[in-house]
Order: structure tokens, then sequence, then C-alpha cells
């Protein structure tokens, strides 16, 4: 499922995505083991933009599969405001039970959070 949802929005975070975020994420997916430092190490070398750096990392871990795309889905809903499409000072959001969806009317963005055990 969120693999799904990361191929579905894939362009719009190659688009969108800073430099910032990127690091943010690299760092985050080398803590829970998505990418190893090698991995890591190479989307920063081998890329010359920000562009490039995002697209690299989002085919890595849709490579990963469903739980890689959910951590990676999880950071960005959790960390950039923008690119999740939320507005943290509006609370006019819609949440449900997990799998919990959580809508936001105003940009018509959406992020999907999914109970996971991590090891």
């Amino acid at each position: 499922m969120a693999d799904n949802i990361l191929r579905a929005k894939r362009k719009q975070f190659i688009c969108s995505v800073g430099a910032e975020t990127i690091n943010g994420l690299l760092d985050e997916l080398l803590e829970k083991k998505v990418l190893n430092q090698g991995e890591m190490e190479r989307i920063k070398a081998v890329n010359a933009t920000v562009m490039d750096k995002a697209r690299d990392l989002c085919d890595s871990v849709i490579k990963k599969g469903p739980l890689a795309c959910q951590i990676f889905i999880t950071y960005i809903c959790n960390e950039d405001v923008y690119l999740a499409g939320r507005d943290r000072t509006s609370h006019s959001y819609l949440t449900l039970p997990f799998p919990q969806l959580v809508l936001f009317p105003q940009t018509g963005s959406f992020c999907v959070l999914i109970p996971m055990a991590l090891t």
C-alpha cells in the first residue's frame, strides 16, 4: 500500500523536496536500516542536483518495498509541513482508525499512517 502511494506521489516529491528534507530522509533511512552507509553516500555523491538526489532516493526506497516506503512517507508527514501538504496551524483535518488516513481538505492532500513493528 505505502509503495503504491509513494509511486503515485513520486513526481510531486521530486519537484517539491528541498535539500534539508533529502538530508533528513537519508539520515532517517540509514538509522532505520532502510539504506546502508554505502547507499546513502552513493545517493549524495552521484547526483548533482536536489531533484536528481530526490529521484534516486525515491526509486531506491520503492525498490525496497512497502515497509521502506512507509518509513519514508512517515518521515515526510512528520517533518516536512510543506511537502506533506499540511498546515500545522490548522486543525481542520480528518483522521480515521489505523491504518490511519489523514486528509487535509484545504489542499486536497493526504498522508497514510500504517502501524508497523521495527526491529
